[in-house]
């Protein structure tokens, strides 16, 4: 299955990036569809390096699902994401972009659990990264309840 969705991404790297392709024309059903079949944060990895224009609108909404799903499953995604990160260097910020407004209450309290009381060892940089951007997700909320009283 792996070796597939590797193809298929590759595949549409190569048909994407021919010339005369512009953002619009490559972000279709074929990037929509490599995106839907990313199991995990390397093949996240491999996707936003091959499409970061495409990070936007439906596709974005779609990443935030994702990153907030995956990192409220269990300290070991947060393991797993620190090693993708090493290979795919846009991954870090992309996963803190999508730790957003988007995600439920419960997957928020989740991740703070695994960030603050589980970090797996050799995560603690990363650990404390996302906690940061927790909380200015926190604050974030807060603001906007204020303004909408």
């Amino acid at each position: 299955m792996r070796k597939q969705i590797v193809r298929i991404l590759l595949l549409v790297t190569v048909v994407a990036s021919a010339p005369g392709s512009s953002a619009g024309e490559r972000c279709g059903d074929a990037v929509d569809d490599a995106l839907f079949q990313a199991e995990t944060w390397k093949q996240l990895g491999t996707w936003i390096d091959a499409y970061p224009e495409c990070d936007d609108g439906y596709f974005s909404e779609h990443i935030s699902e994702i990153v907030t799903l995956w990192l409220s499953r269990s300290p070991r995604e947060i393991a797993l994401l620190s090693d993708a990160i090493e290979s795919h260097e846009s991954l870090k910020p992309l996963v803190l972009r999508h730790l957003d407004v988007l995600a439920t209450r419960e997957r928020t309290a989740a991740i703070r659990t695994n960030v603050v009381q589980r970090c797996p060892l050799g995560a603690e940089d990363l650990c404390k990264e996302l906690r940061s951007r927790l909380d200015e997700l926190d604050a974030e909320i807060r603001r906007e309840r204020r303004a909408k009283r």
